[in-house]
């Protein structure tokens, strides 16, 4: 017979403080924020340039592989793509 033992429970506390300035959290507070970027309107997603948001394929594509109606091949039929005006491509999401 496995006898198993019980688990202590731990909580801690961590502060951190800025060094220098006592109030650097609230000066950090106090800068403006960035306006929303014009394109996507800060969401990070605009509509997909290949459909024009609908989803679908306007027209047969590259040889017909892609067919007018079909899921469209760019956004995946999701209408929208990622913004490049302002998403760090970087990012982990």
């Amino acid at each position: 017979m496995h006898v198993i033992a019980p688990v202590a429970r731990v909580r801690a506390v961590v502060r951190v403080r800025a060094f220098g300035d006592a109030d650097a959290t609230n000066a950090a507070a106090s800068q403006p924020r960035p306006k929303a970027c014009p394109v996507c309107k800060g969401t990070g997603m605009k509509p997909c340039g290949q459909c024009e948001g609908t989803g679908k394929n306007r027209e047969d594509l590259f040889g017909g592989r892609y067919k007018a109606g079909d899921a469209c091949w760019l956004c995946s039929g999701k209408a929208k793509t990622m913004c490049g005006n302002c998403v760090d491509l970087t990012d982990t999401f």
